[in-house]
C-alpha cells in the first residue's frame, strides 16, 4: 500500500490494478503512481514512509536536525514534500534531483525572498518518542 498526502484530496491509499487512489470521500481515480517501488529515490521512500511523524535528517555538510513534514507527494518517481525544522521558523522544501539520485533541501525564512538551497539528505532516521 501506497500513502499519498496530496492537498486537494486529502489522504489517498493507491490500490487495485490497474493502480488507482481513493480520496477520503471514497471517490476512486486512476493514478500515476509507479508501478515499481525498486524505482523511486531510497532516501525519498524513508522520509515519505516515516512522515507526518518526525524525522531526523542528516544533510551531506554533516548537519543533523529534527524535521516534521506537513506533505509528501510523488509524480510518477519525482518525490517532493515540504515541512518544518525544529528550532527555525522557516519553511522548508525536499524534492529528489532531475535524475532522481538524490533528495535535496531548500530553505525560505521568513524574511528571504526566495528559496536557498541548504543541501543533501544523506540519511534519514525516525524520531523515537
Amino acid at each position: 500500500m501506497i500513502r499519498l498526502l496530496d492537498d486537494r484530496h486529502g489522504l489517498l491509499t493507491a490500490k487495485g490494478s490497474p493502480p488507482t487512489v481513493t480520496d477520503a470521500t471514497g471517490f476512486i481515480m486512476p493514478t500515476t503512481l509507479p508501478l515499481g517501488m525498486a524505482d523511486l529515490n531510497r532516501i525519498a521512500k524513508r522520509i515519505h514512509n516515516i512522515s507526518p511523524k518526525p524525522l531526523r535528517l542528516t544533510l551531506d555538510d554533516g548537519s543533523t536536525a529534527v524535521y516534521h513534514l506537513s506533505s509528501t507527494e510523488w509524480f510518477q518517481t519525482e518525490f517532493q514534500g515540504q515541512g518544518t525544522r525544529e528550532g527555525d521558523d522557516a519553511d522548508y522544501r525536499f524534492t529528489t534531483t532531475a535524475d532522481e539520485s538524490a533528495v535535496i533541501v531548500g530553505r525560505k525564512g521568513p524574511n528571504d525572498d526566495g528559496w536557498a538551497m541548504i543541501g543533501e539528505v544523506v540519511e534519514v532516521e525516525r524520531v523515537e518518542a
